[in-house]
């Protein structure tokens, strides 16, 4: 058996709006966390590291 395991995140603004974003983009805070940044292939680096223990 074969698992496909796709690094990607849904991003909801408001209940009409959301998105998703892959493992190559970057989720930023908006207007509810000025200044957050975060490269989204470093938290599922993060994750797979996490899945091996």
């Amino acid at each position: 058996m074969t698992k496909l395991y796709i690094s990607c995140v849904e991003v909801v603004t408001s209940p009409e709006h959301a998105m998703l974003l892959h493992a190559a983009q970057t989720l930023d805070g908006g207007s509810v966390l000025p200044g957050f940044s975060l490269p989204l292939h470093t938290l599922f680096a993060e994750l797979d590291l996490q899945g091996e223990a």
